[in-house]
């Protein structure tokens, strides 16, 4: 996870509020199959926020809600 997290924490924010925001992504199970356990979305999550700018902690919450949607089931 942690090799996963150095190579895509970079991507542009609105690359992932895209991800995030695709519920499609999240109801198929897609997200599932490329992150299994979500360990790799978590350490996404404390990157989001240690950002300075308000529009990544946003964007940690909206991720934070997804994974406690989709993966505490």
């Amino acid at each position: 996870p942690e090799k996963s997290f150095e190579e895509i924490k970079e991507l542009e924010l609105k690359s992932w509020r895209k991800f995030v925001k695709n519920d499609k992504l999240w109801e198929e199970g897609i997200i599932k199959v490329i992150f299994q356990e979500g360990t790799t979305l978590r350490l996404l999550i404390s990157f989001f926020e240690t950002q300075k700018d308000t529009p990544y902690k946003k964007l940690a919450n909206n991720l934070i809600e997804k994974i406690k949607k989709y993966y505490q089931k």
